[in-house]
Parts: C-alpha cells; sequence; structure tokens
C-alpha cells in the first residue's frame, strides 16, 4: 500500500490531496493504478508546505519503482525492445498485466490532431505529437479446452486537449480471420475526478472476423486523458501463420458529425477505412500497424 501527496495552491487555501494505491500481496500488481483518492484540505505553513513537496517527491520515486515492477511482472517476447517497454504508459502496462499472457507486439505512432484554429484545418494526416496512438498484441487462451487466442489492447492517448470535443472513433483490425471473442472500451481520465468512464464509449461498428470500433464522445470539462480498447479473438485450431493488426484513429472538426467505419481484412492483411458527414473535417491518426507469428 502506497500513499501519494499532490499540492493544489490557490490565494485562500492550499490543498493536500491523497491518493492510495493498493497492491495485493505486495507483489501482484494487478491493482496496481487503481487509485481512490482523498482530499484533505489543509492551511500550510511554509515548513509544511515543503515537507508535502518531500512527499511527492518520495511518491514519484515510489510510483518509478511501482512502474518498474509491473514490467518485471509482465511477459515479453525476445523480439520486444527496451524501447517498446519504456514508450508504454503507465494505464497500458495496467491493462497488460490484467490481461496475462506473452506480450508479441508493440508498435506506438504520432500524429497532430488538435488543429485549433478552423481556417487552418486540413484533411490529412501530419505526423506530429499532440497524439500517440499504441496497439500491443498479447498472446492468450480462451475456455476449458485453451484455444489458442490473442488480446489486441489499443491506446489513443492525447497529449494535450483538443480544440475541437466532438464524438470521434477508435479502431481495431486483425487480418487472418481471427474471430471475436470479446470487446470493450472506455475513456481514462488520469483518476482526476475518475479513472474510468464507459459510459461515453459506444458500438460504432462490428465485424467478428475483421475489426471492431467504438463512439468515443470528448466532452468539455473532462480530462479525457486518453481512449482504450480492447478485443480478444481466437484463430482456428492448429493454424499457423504471420497475421496483422492495426489500431487507427478518427478525430471530429469544426462541427458534429458520425463517423462510419468500415473493415477490409483477410488473409493478407487488415485495413481501416473512416468517412464523415458533410461539414465535418476528420483528422485520422497515424496508424498503429504490426505483424507478429502464431
Amino acid at each position: 500500500m502506497v500513499y501519494f501527496f499532490r499540492i493544489y495552491n490557490d490565494r485562500r487555501v492550499r490543498v493536500l490531496v491523497m491518493m492510495k494505491i493498493l497492491t495485493k500481496d505486495n507483489m501482484n500488481l494487478k491493482k496496481l493504478f487503481t487509485v481512490t483518492a482523498a482530499a484533505l484540505v489543509l492551511t500550510l505553513s511554509n515548513g509544511s508546505i515543503a515537507g508535502a513537496y518531500a512527499l511527492e517527491n518520495n511518491a514519484k520515486g515510489s510510483q518509478v519503482e511501482l512502474r518498474e515492477a509491473t514490467i518485471s511482472n509482465l511477459d515479453f517476447a525476445p523480439n520486444i525492445t527496451e524501447e517498446q517497454i519504456s514508450s508504454l504508459s503507465d494505464q497500458m502496462l495496467f491493462e497488460l498485466s490484467q490481461n496475462g499472457g506473452e506480450i508479441v507486439s508493440i508498435q506506438s505512432t504520432e500524429s497532430d490532431l488538435n488543429n485549433g484554429d478552423p481556417n487552418m484545418v486540413t484533411p490529412f494526416t501530419m505526423p506530429t505529437t499532440d497524439f500517440e496512438l499504441t496497439v500491443v498484441a498479447q498472446r492468450t487462451t480462451l475456455g476449458n479446452d485453451n484455444r489458442d487466442a490473442f488480446i489486441f489492447t489499443a491506446e489513443g492517448n492525447w497529449k494535450e486537449t483538443p480544440f475541437f470535443e466532438f464524438t470521434d472513433v477508435i479502431a481495431l483490425s486483425w487480418s487472418d480471420e481471427f474471430t471475436l471473442f470479446s470487446h470493450s472500451a472506455y475513456i481514462y481520465e488520469g483518476c482526476d475526478p475518475i479513472c474510468y468512464d464507459y459510459t461515453r464509449t459506444t458500438l460504432n461498428t462490428i465485424k467478428p472476423e475483421e475489426g471492431v470500433a467504438y463512439d468515443v464522445d470528448l466532452q468539455t470539462g473532462h480530462n479525457d486523458e486518453a481512449v482504450f480498447l480492447k478485443a480478444t479473438v481466437y484463430k482456428l485450431p492448429n493454424s499457423t501463420g504471420s497475421a496483422n493488426v492495426v489500431a487507427e484513429y478518427g478525430h471530429v472538426e469544426l462541427t458534429a458529425r458520425d463517423i462510419t467505419v468500415n473493415f477490409a481484412a483477410g488473409k493478407g492483411g487488415a485495413e481501416i477505412g473512416m468517412s464523415v458527414g458533410f461539414g465535418a473535417n476528420l483528422e485520422k491518426a497515424v496508424p498503429a500497424f504490426d505483424d507478429f507469428t502464431y
């Protein structure tokens, strides 16, 4: 059990926020980033402020240790590099720790989706840095018969709050006619004030052998830090080969319009198409595309 402290200041009062991070048996980090927060409103002296900052610095060190412990408890395939592992967010590490199984591929891309000036909207992808898209493939088994399966986890991470906040889309697609077993999506709000919001993600499109997409309802006043989409798929018994998985994110600008999603997937690969209604602009992230053997 580790406590985190954070200081918030205004002219009248200083607020010390204490956050408690739970672990199970000190080794099972399954609930590593399940955070509960209690705010303690304190009028602090300068000495108390210095002490609180010291506590916060200690908490940062503890958080690094917890991250390293989470990584050490995950199973990475030999082809996964240290650079790829270090690129994973804390929340992605938490999701992977929930899944179990060997992580066989990691791919991340960066894009510029945040056009604040309506006169400067450009209808094409620009590979810069206000949005990061990551997809991870994890090998697992399903059911009493231990069917070979994979869990695909996609994260769309906003590095800054987008100027336009309408309904976006996040999607996953895969090749080789793997069959969809389960799927879910949520917006991660960084535990400020809540951690997971499932109410603002709704199913957009689903093709069981090709892909799944969710609408993402961005809203002003929410800390929409990232959106996660997870799909568990299983393959034909005793089949082998090389498969593809791709994550895509579409961001609506100018005016609210629905996004139409279509998939083109099969033995040869996987692609995701998106289009938006009249009057709106659709910025698409650089797809996060990867392959793995099975």
